[in-house]
């Protein structure tokens, strides 16, 4: 029994001397890049584990942390008639036919892709997206994932609006092409995509455009990343259009649908 006692006593300050010498090591900056990392990811779960048992919502203060990197102008309430009020100024009072795939008739357009092509106006709505996404992200019944590394925009959307937006809160931006841009390299993420540099496995996108009216242009953008193993759950947008079933095909694909307002027409 004595033995087993010296031994005891031996193994814990075998351990305590390790831990010592680690936790010396991290402090003068001695340990590798990737054990540093691991220990304060080991670290990191131990707290969130604790305070979970003690009943406190670890989500609600992650998302209400992130919104705070997000600029604001507006109170959420006022952002939905700001934009209403924009968009009448922008609208071609006149019948225009749209569509992709299934082609309908509208007595008005509202053309924000191309006041976009003015900074001034591209500017505002990239303001009015980011202050309603800063309140959005607070409630996950409104925004799946309030993290990604990249803004993504479909080149036959509204780019400049996705760029000026990915500026402003300080994201790298990206380029989605529905054609391929050269017919070999399947496995090259640039054969869809227009990016200064290829994105690290298992990056997250958010996808900016203007609108959404049949969810073609957003859903081959989620199809091209996830080809490529990246993740994408949540679409942004200024206006969605009532008449047209886009929110419900992109649910379909595993992502969800935040507009600033809906529009029928």
């Amino acid at each position: 029994m004595e033995g087993l006692n010296n031994f005891l006593n031996s193994l814990i300050l075998i351990i305590l001397s390790i831990s010592t010498v680690i936790s010396v090591l991290e402090q003068v900056g001695w340990l590798p890049k990737k054990v540093r990392k691991y220990l304060k990811l080991s670290r990191s779960a131990e707290i969130i584990e604790i305070l979970e048992e003690l009943g406190i919502d670890i989500d609600k203060y992650r998302r209400s942390n992130v919104s705070v990197n997000y600029p604001k102008d507006y109170s959420k309430g006022s952002v939905e008639k700001q934009v209403r009020d924009s968009l009448k100024q922008i609208t071609i009072n006149k019948p225009i036919s749209i569509g992709r795939n299934r082609v309908i008739k509208l007595e008005s357009y509202i053309d924000l892709i191309g006041y976009s092509c003015d900074s001034t106006y591209a500017c505002y709505y990239a303001r009015l997206l980011s202050t309603y996404w800063a309140e959005a992200v607070k409630d996950n019944n409104m925004v799946k994932n309030p993290l990604f590394d990249f803004v993504v925009t479909p080149k036959g959307g509204s780019p400049i609006l996705g760029y000026e937006f990915s500026k402003l809160i300080g994201k790298p931006f990206m380029l989605h092409e529905d054609i391929e841009r050269f017919k070999d390299n399947d496995d090259d993420f640039r054969k869809y995509f227009n990016c200064a540099s290829i994105p690290k496995s298992g990056a997250s996108f958010l996808i900016v455009d203007d609108s959404t009216t049949g969810g073609a242009l957003i859903i081959s953008v989620v199809h091209d990343l996830k080809k490529y193993g990246y993740m994408v759950t949540d679409s942004l947008v200024v206006f969605e259009l009532t008449n047209k079933d886009a929110r419900r095909k992109l649910k379909d694909e595993g992502v969800n649908l935040v507009s600033l307002t809906k529009v029928h027409q």
